[in-house]
This record gives structure tokens, sequence and C-alpha cells, in this order.
């Protein structure tokens, strides 16, 4: 019943969030979007934490929509995210050209994100891994893709440390930011992890600081010629 309660969504007015005329939301196909218009060709695949309601996400997708981003979170089965991250590969937006694909994951999710970097290196055009130490049991060292992982200084669930020991895993181009003061469960919007350290700042910065980091990253591969081409 704690883990029921602590990983359900809270924080935020989720009602105002999805009737919100400057964003378009949709739940439809096990998953939960937001986009706005008009867009910038970036689709946002999202794979949540273990055990955490995906609607705890929705202020995430709803500030990256904002930017022009579109943002859909994946409803794991059971909230379980090990479970069905291989069915996304089968979803029709893949099949848009003009599309560019980011996988993004949070705790397992980013572990699960990995592994379908992994299994499906033709489908993503980037991976950004939120709160997790992993890839780790897998080797993405000779991955293409922009990779981006960011961390919070205050993270006891994935710390920092243990991620950067695991940066082998990942290509020599890829970036690890850090977020100072930022921890484990405010990733999300939902109640604080057993075990997690204490934030220093608030949600709604860590959050702000998780959109500024991966907006100007993928803005530098993207829609900068010298470094997209």
């Amino acid at each position: 019943m704690y883990v029921y309660i602590s990983f359900s969504p809270q924080g935020f007015d989720q009602e105002q969030l999805r009737e919100s005329k400057a964003l378009a939301f949709m739940e439809y196909d096990g998953m939960l979007s937001y986009t706005a218009v008009p867009n910038n060709d970036i689709e946002i695949i999202f794979l949540p934490g273990a055990l955490v309601d995906p609607e705890a996400y929705e202020p995430l997708a709803a500030s990256f929509a904002s930017k022009g981003y579109d943002f859909s979170i994946v409803k794991m089965p059971w909230r379980m995210a090990d479970l069905g991250y291989q069915e996304i590969a089968d979803k029709d937006l893949f099949k848009n050209p003009k599309k560019k694909i980011v996988i993004m994951g949070h705790s397992k999710g980013g572990k699960m994100a990995a592994q379908f970097v992994k299994e499906y290196p033709i489908i993503p055009d980037a991976l950004v891994l939120l709160g997790t130490t992993h890839p780790r049991d897998i080797d993405l060292s000779l991955c293409k893709i922009p990779v981006l992982k960011i961390s919070g200084s205050r993270d006891f669930i994935a710390p920092v440390v243990k991620s950067e020991a695991n940066a082998d895993k990942l290509p020599p181009h890829a970036t690890h930011e850090i977020i100072k003061g930022g921890n484990h469960s405010q990733f999300g919007f939902y109640g604080k992890q057993f075990g997690d350290g204490k934030a220093t700042i608030s949600r709604e910065e860590q959050l702000d600081q998780v959109v500024q980091i991966t907006d100007k990253f993928l803005n530098m591969y993207f829609f900068t010629p010298s470094i997209a081409n």
C-alpha cells in the first residue's frame, strides 16, 4: 500500500495540464501523449521508473511539449519497467521519416531505454537517461547516436559515483550532466522513495533543469548543421 501511494502522481493539477489550450493531450494505444503546435519534429518516447504511475511524469511531458516536442509516456504493464518496452518498436509513430525519435527513461526505465537502443539500433536517433546508473549490464560504448545522462547530486537511489563508474558502457561522446541539489524521485511528480536523498531544490526547479539541459543538448545535435551532419 505504501508503494502504491508513494509512487502515485502528486503535487500538480492534472486536469489543468490536460485541458491546457496551448497543448494537446491524448491517451491512446498504451501511451499518454502531450503535443504542441507547431512542433519541432522530435518525438520523445519516455519509459517510467519501476512501479511509478506513468501519470506522475505528465508535468515533464507538458514541459517538453511547451518547448515544441511531442512527448509520449509509455504505460508499462503493471508498472513494471522491464515489461512491454519492446512493444513500442511497432508503434506507428516510428514510421514517420520526418520524425527524430528520442528514447528517454528514468531509473529502471533508463535501463530499458538503453536496452531498447541495444536491441533496435536503427530506430532511435538519441538516448536520454534520467536518474539511473544504467547501462550497467550491457555495452553501448560503440553506439553512434547522441547520448545524454542527467543525474541528481542528492540521488541516493542512483548515486552519481555509481553512475560514473559505468561510464565505459556509454560511447565517448556521451554527455553527463549533474543537477546540483536534485534527487531521484523529483525526476517525476510522486512521493519520495525510501532511501533517496533529500533534495535541496524544488521539484519544479529540477524539472526545469531537466528540460533546459535536454533541450540544449538536442538542439545542438539536431539543429546545428556542423554537428548534425
